[in-house]
């Protein structure tokens, strides 16, 4: 059977003692459109230390960009262990734990999250220094909003 390590439990507890207390009181609000849920996911980030570990995994594809790789000729991040990856602080299972404990109190919000991570990790993953810099870099440390969109030539947003 599958158990999660000592360190996907302890943050397990931390997202969902957070998710209770600050998120939970105020789905109702955000769900009937009285406030937006930016605010409280630029806390969440800020308080469970979210945005300082992708902020920091961030700097370090920055510093190798600056050092001569190119975002072509770069390998795709993968879990090896410098806090680079595909997931938080390159850890798949703990973005997995973080969506999980979220979704349990509000899909929404989850939704919120995963558009701003999937811009800013997108950006990140393939951009230039000069992008990262300017873009993934302030979506990463939660002081903008990520957003992502679709299209496709004659299907618009309904790529399907």
């Amino acid at each position: 059977m599958f158990e999660l390590e000592d360190t996907h439990r302890a943050f397990e507890s931390a997202v969902r003692s957070w998710c209770e207390r600050e998120l939970a009181p105020a789905v109702p609000a955000m769900e009937g459109g009285e406030v937006l849920p930016y605010p409280l996911l630029k806390r969440f980030a800020r308080e469970l230390g979210i945005a300082e570990v992708l902020a920091a995994s961030a700097e370090r594809r920055l510093a190798k960009l600056r050092r001569g790789a190119t975002p072509a000729s770069e390998p795709q991040p993968t879990r090896d262990g410098d806090g680079e990856g595909s997931g938080l602080g390159g850890d798949p299972l703990l973005t997995s734990v973080l969506f999980k404990e979220i979704c349990r109190i509000s899909p929404g919000f989850g939704m919120v999250l995963m558009a701003t991570l999937g811009c800013g990790m997108t950006i990140l993953a393939r951009g230039s220094a000069d992008l990262i810099e300017r873009y993934a870099l302030p979506i990463l440390r939660f002081e903008k909003i990520g957003a992502w969109a679709l299209t496709e030539p004659e299907a618009g947003s309904d790529a399907f």
